[in-house]
């Protein structure tokens, strides 16, 4: 091994011990396709509830709402979403995605009506932030509609 590859063994070794596989390997990822950030982004269902890691973000960052979502009643939620499902419709208009990512978070109803409305209007499936209850979000990135299409049921 060359000297140049024993100190980026040395480096990443102390990297895994710093961050979790999956963080480094996420962010070597991430720094690998820098140059097609400029098609990429992630929308954040809802900031203020928690905090992220960085490693979630890809690309353009979208945040979805801040704070409490309205669900005092039916037709407020219904507004609530509404009025932000144009904002991000008007948001991934804006130009051709190569890769969509969410950050689950928030109330689940939006983040279904988030997936939803990314496929209907990019048709891309996105991948999936999702918090592994451990302090870890992991990546879910299932490709639908090979998967319903080869179902036998």
């Amino acid at each position: 091994m060359s000297m140049a590859e024993n100190n980026l063994v040395l480096e990443l070794t102390n990297l895994l011990q710093r961050y979790s596989r999956i963080e480094v390997e996420q962010t070597l990822r991430g720094l690998s396709t820098m140059d097609r950030n400029s098609d990429v982004c992630t929308i954040l269902v809802n900031q203020g509830l928690h905090s992220f890691p960085d490693y979630v973000f890809r690309g353009e960052k979208y945040v979805f709402y801040e704070g409490s979502a309205d669900l005092s009643s039916s037709e407020a939620l219904a507004d609530f979403a509404k009025e932000r499902l144009e904002g991000l419709a008007k948001f991934l208009k804006q130009r051709k995605w190569s890769e969509v990512y969410i950050v689950i978070s928030g109330q689940a109803a939006l983040c279904m009506l988030i997936k939803l409305a990314v496929y209907r209007i990019t048709h891309i499936e996105t991948t999936d932030w999702v918090f592994d209850g451990r302090g870890n979000y992991i990546s879910l990135k299932l490709p639908l509609r090979s998967i319903l299409t080869s179902s036998s049921t």
